[in-house]
């Protein structure tokens, strides 16, 4: 990515994606704003739930995978 890109006046090919993602993005491309969004701030973070009992015995079982392992 750091490499020139061809016909690019200098610019590295990161430089060269972004640009054209951000003149997509200026269209309205809803994709090319989300891939923006998460390059920028990160993706958004997913919740889980777990509820009680799914990982009883968890520790357990790590550790005699750990065992057999060495």
């Amino acid at each position: 990515m750091e490499e020139e890109a061809p016909n690019s006046d200098g610019k590295t090919w990161a430089a060269t994606i972004a640009e054209a993602l951000l003149r997509q993005a200026a269209k309205g491309d809803v994709r090319a704003i989300a891939e923006l969004a998460n390059r920028i701030e990160g993706k958004p973070v997913q919740a889980m739930a777990v509820e009680g009992g799914q990982l009883d015995g968890l520790a357990e079982i790590i550790a005699e995978a750990r065992a057999r392992v060495g």
